[in-house]
């Protein structure tokens, strides 16, 4: 199951780099997520995507997302979403999401693998020998990693989902197309 190769944060987003194949760490990465009561939502290996369901706590609720893809070494990067809710006069609201719960997060799935804790995650603007080409790694999958799902529908038909409002996904999916230097017409 190999070693930690580095952790940090790149855009925002929490990443953990691990020796071993994405169908080598995922029964470890499903144990942790079980350990933690919490219920796994989705669970695709191949596409190297789990997210686990909502849990209450204190009249908050959360829920993670964890998307691996491989490296150029050969190892794995899990890169870490989350959502977070709070209960206000009996309705669920997003918030904005604590990085430090994500950071939080990633050190216990660390603890978890290897038995040790992250002392202090890497910025990727601090650039040594592994961390640079493993940041590199994070930002180009930072550009390509989908916040949707694709649904085959066989027939060589596929469908997007964003599981967000028409114009909030679209907002999103518009400002990410213009990040990638394409123009929109109309």
């Amino acid at each position: 199951q190999g070693s930690v190769l580095g952790s940090g944060e790149q855009d925002g987003e929490q990443w953990l780099a691990l020796k071993g194949s994405s169908s080598d760490i995922w029964p470890k990465l499903k144990e942790f997520w079980r350990k933690k009561e919490y219920v796994i939502d989705l669970d695709d290996a191949e596409l190297g995507v789990l997210e686990t369901d909502w849990k209450e706590e204190n009249n908050s609720r959360y829920r993670f997302k964890i998307f691996a893809e491989p490296n150029d070494s050969g190892g794995t990067l899990l890169f870490l979403s989350s959502e977070k809710q709070n209960l206000s006069e009996g309705e669920w609201l997003d918030v904005v999401i604590d990085a430090g719960i994500e950071r939080k997060v990633i050190r216990k799935i660390n603890l978890h693998f290897y038995g040790t804790d992250i002392e202090k995650p890497r910025n990727t603007s601090n650039n040594t020998k592994n961390s640079s080409s493993i940041a590199l790694a994070a930002t180009t999958s930072k550009r390509i990693k989908p916040k949707a799902e694709i649904f085959d529908v066989g027939d060589g038909k596929s469908y997007l989902v964003i599981p967000q409002e028409f114009t909030r996904g679209w907002r999103e999916a518009r400002m990410i197309v213009e990040r990638a230097k394409y123009v929109i017409e109309g």
